[in-house]
């Protein structure tokens, strides 16, 4: 078999994909420490990770 005759392999984000997601639980413990009291973190609710602030704004991203 010749090297012409080989597929390429298939094209994935997955690894990208993965590291975008498990990096949220970080990102989530990281607003819970840093949060003053009264506010609130959501994880996948409005967006991958959220700040819900006690005056009622929410800090999102």
């Amino acid at each position: 078999m010749s090297l012409a005759e080989l597929e390429p392999p298939a094209k994935s984000a997955a690894p990208g994909q993965y590291l975008g997601f498990s990096l949220q639980q970080l990102r989530a413990c990281h607003h819970l420490f840093s949060a003053p009291d009264g506010d609130s973190v959501s994880l996948e609710h409005l967006d991958d990770v959220a700040r819900h602030r006690a005056d009622g704004t929410v800090l999102s991203g």
